[in-house]
């Protein structure tokens, strides 16, 4: 469920929903990770198929693709580095990053913001 938003001279946006939702904690007894949307879903005694309730209720988020990132560039270290500098200085308007994917058909990376 990926959209096109917007392109630039580094990068294209895209907007999807995250099936998963981010991390909250883990499971210590299995340690796997408990998501956040797994959570709320776990919590609803009437839901069947998490997986498609996940769809209705799963976190929005952008996709940032960097271009001819396939082959992991300094551009590319720069780019997360500078993110991770504002991250790191507690500027409160500073985007999080979720995580990083790869898009299997362009081998591109993308950063989940």
């Amino acid at each position: 469920n990926i959209k096109y938003l917007a392109h630039g001279g580094f990068s294209t946006i895209y907007k999807a929903i995250w099936l998963d939702g981010y991390i909250i904690s883990s499971d210590k007894r299995h340690r796997d990770p408990l998501n956040y949307e797994d959570h709320k879903i776990a919590k609803e005694k009437d839901v069947k198929s998490p997986l498609n309730k996940n769809e209705k209720k799963g976190v929005h988020v952008a996709l940032k693709s960097l271009k001819n990132s396939s082959n992991i560039s300094d551009d590319f270290i720069n780019e997360l580095k500078n993110h991770l500098q504002c991250m790191n200085s507690n500027v409160s308007s500073a985007v999080r990053i979720f995580g990083i994917t790869q898009d299997p058909e362009t081998s591109n990376y993308m950063i989940r913001v």
